[in-house]
Parts: structure tokens; C-alpha cells; sequence
């Protein structure tokens, strides 16, 4: 059976409407659901703004950490240091009780 030129038309142009109404659909939820998603990265981001701020704290000099605030980390000169991590090793012990979590942990 074939088609005359009339109905193909008619078959093409509501393939077209339907790309269009798919199209339509898909940007509605899209919009519905980008504050959702928005929220939900400023919770994170805000939740783990703490614990990266604690992180960069730790890979400062001593004297740095006690003058400004972690933020200011990123400004030239960089100072990022082990000391602290090689000092609570060393001090009371801690590099033996690290040991210890570790194995029995695992």
C-alpha cells in the first residue's frame, strides 16, 4: 500500500509535534526539578565546607593557622606544610596507636 503525497505530510508533521510536545516535557521537568537539585548542592557544599577547612588548616604552619583564617591558604605565596602531621605522630605515642587502629581495624 502506498502513501500519496498528502499523507506523508500528515505523517511528518506529527512526528514533528510529537519531538515538539517530548521536547516541551522534557524542559517542564527540567525547571521543576532545578531547584531541587540547587538546594541540594548548597546543602552539600555547605555541610562540607567544615570539613574541608579543617583539611587545609592541617597542611598549614602553625604560626598561619593561629594568624589567619584557612581561606587565605590560596593566596600566594603557598605554605603547605607536614609538620603537623609528622608532630602528632611522633608525640605521646600517636604513630603506635595509628598502628594499632589500623590492624584492628582491618
Amino acid at each position: 500500500m502506498q502513501l500519496n503525497s498528502e499523507e506523508k505530510m500528515d505523517m511528518k508533521n506529527q512526528v514533528l509535534l510529537n519531538k515538539k510536545s517530548d521536547f516541551k516535557k522534557n524542559i517542564i521537568k527540567l525547571l521543576t526539578k532545578s531547584p531541587l537539585h540547587f538546594v541540594i548542592i548548597l546543602i552539600s557544599v555547605l555541610w562540607l565546607l567544615p570539613s574541608m577547612g579543617l583539611l587545609i588548616s592541617s597542611l598549614r604552619p602553625a604560626n598561619l593557622i593561629h594568624t589567619t583564617g584557612w581561606w587565605k591558604a590560596f593566596q600566594t605565596p603557598f605554605q603547605f606544610t607536614l609538620e603537623n602531621y609528622i608532630h602528632v605522630r611522633k608525640s605521646n605515642n600517636m604513630g603506635r596507636s595509628f598502628i594499632n587502629t589500623l590492624l584492628i581495624a582491618i
